[in-house]
């Protein structure tokens, strides 16, 4: 009888967990508990029925959480969630990160991220603007627009790799690519940008441009430290405005280039800003 007890006790206890689970992460989709964090697997139905997305820790469960050993931090996986038509905000609350695979964004798909916030987003898609703000890091591995009316990040940090304008059609007059970072800004294989759109970077320490092809109508790049390697361009309609404190050496093709002020020859080797 005793074990029988001991039985009901163990299932009662197990299923308060999981819904503990549940409840510290919105009832998002399943939960699953790994040694150092909580991994939310976002469901395509409850994203229908709140037509939104509020994710985070819910606060009022944190002495629950610490009694059963549940503190831990949460991530929040969308696997294949079509946004389309289900509201265009997602709102982080607390400290979590987001893993987005495979997703189709809504038109105007808004971000709103916290200091805390680690954003990944892989081979995913949309159309119109994609809005991320405040998060810590935004690390961006694949993504298409079939057309570009916004393109805005603010974060600590912004990873851009594998992502190609090339194909993209312009939906507005005005349409910008607007990143801005407080530390580093790299851009990895990508082709960004175009002739009608102004591009505009600004990070704090540095940006780094790697085997790519970056530009706009105008294009506006800050920063401590500029990197471009061998096989990075910039291109241009308008012109190109660069301000930084060391020798900049991209592949130049637009009709005027602006260094800290000093309109420069594309024909120059090399770009002299104001390194010391």
């Amino acid at each position: 009888m005793g074990n029988n007890k001991n039985g009901v006790r163990e299932k009662i206890y197990n299923y308060l967990m999981e819904y503990l689970k549940l409840c510290l992460t919105h009832k998002l989709g399943k939960v699953v508990e790994e040694e150092d964090k909580l991994v939310c697997y976002v469901s395509q139905k409850k994203v229908r029925e709140l037509n939104r997305a509020i994710v985070g820790r819910r606060s009022d469960y944190d002495s629950l959480a610490v009694s059963n050993g549940l503190n831990k931090p949460i991530v929040y996986v969308f696997n294949k969630i079509n946004f389309e038509g289900l509201g265009d905000r997602i709102r982080v609350y607390e400290k979590c990160d987001l893993i987005f695979n495979d997703c189709k964004f809504d038109y105007n798909q808004t971000i709103f991220a916290n200091r805390s916030c680690n954003i990944t987003i892989n081979d995913c898609s949309g159309c119109g603007s994609l809005y991320i703000s405040s998060a810590k890091c935004v690390n961006i591995n694949g993504f298409k627009m079939s057309y570009i009316k916004r393109f805005t990040i603010s974060a600590d940090e912004i990873i851009l790799e594998k992502l190609d304008d090339s194909q993209s059609e312009i939906y507005v007059d005005n349409s910008t690519y607007d990143l801005r970072a407080n530390y580093r800004i790299d851009i990895i294989d990508s082709f960004i940008g175009n002739k009608a759109i102004s591009t505009f970077l600004n990070a704090g320490n540095e940006i780094n441009v790697i085997n790519s092809t970056i530009g706009g109508m105008n294009f506006t790049c800050i920063a401590h430290t500029v990197n471009f390697n061998e096989k990075s361009s910039i291109f241009s309609s308008g012109t190109v405005k660069i301000d930084s404190q060391n020798e900049v050496k991209p592949k130049i093709q637009e009709p005027i280039v602006i260094i800290n002020g000093e309109s420069i020859s594309k024909e120059n080797d090399y770009v002299k800003t104001n390194s010391k």
